[in-house]
């Protein structure tokens, strides 16, 4: 059985609902760090706040590019990396351009990656800070299952070091069956991350056991909640 403080470290809580205000923000990072969560995944425009807020925890702070739906050029989304990178972002989830996976353009989804991990890697370092980790995101209900396949191999290759399934903003969330054919795709190496509807610890238990490594979610107190009364 999982106990509490191992759940937490495989799960990291998001805040991406536009409109979200600092005093959320301010919420959020406090419960973060009380969780003791792997990470915290926030707008661009908060990750320099939630630095600050989260300052000697060990929990990592992320923020997305191109979200939710993937759009723009590797050039946008490599001054979006620049940005976040600067503000002390230490993981960028970014959503790989579907329309790019669609027509078959493996090559601008590598691009896209590589981009991103040079730029952001070149602005962290102007702050004297790591270059971020950078995690892939497939929107993977909208993508066959040779897509995805193609895809997650393709942003490797660019210089993802994780992949993830789903956005948390599609029509679905990630599936089962979906992290395990990632996991195949990637390597007993690589982090599958899973993203959509995992709102409780039967849900969180499915996934890990599917194979992700890592959950991303917005209820990861009550998650957490849930682990503490089955384990005690």
């Amino acid at each position: 059985m999982v106990t509490k403080a191992e759940m937490a470290k495989c799960i990291e809580v998001t805040l991406l609902k536009p409109g979200a205000g600092a005093e959320e923000i301010d919420q959020f990072c406090k419960e973060a760090r009380l969780g003791g969560f792997l990470g915290a995944v926030v707008l661009p425009e908060y990750v320099a706040r939630a630095v600050s807020l989260l300052k000697g925890s060990d929990v990592k702070v992320a923020t997305v590019v191109g979200f939710p739906d993937g759009r723009g050029t590797p050039e946008d989304k490599a001054r979006d990396a620049s940005a976040a990178a600067r503000d002390g972002a230490q993981q960028l989830h970014v959503v790989v351009d579907h329309s790019s996976v669609k027509a078959g353009d493996y090559g601008r989804v590598a691009a896209e990656m590589e981009a991103v991990k040079r730029a952001s890697a070149a602005a962290a370092s102007e702050k004297g800070n790591p270059a971020p980790e950078i995690v892939a995101v497939l929107e993977t209900c909208l993508l066959s299952g040779p897509e995805r396949v193609e895809a997650c191999k393709a942003a490797l290759q660019g210089g993802a070091v994780s992949v993830q399934a789903g956005t948390g903003a599609g029509p679905r969330g990630a599936m089962a069956g979906e992290i395990m054919a990632l996991k195949k795709a990637a390597g007993a190496s690589v982090p599958v991350r899973a993203a959509g509807g995992i709102t409780g610890s039967t849900t969180a238990r499915a996934f890990i056991d599917a194979g992700a490594s890592v959950l991303w979610s917005e209820k990861g107190m009550a998650i957490l909640k849930e682990v503490e009364l089955k384990y005690f």
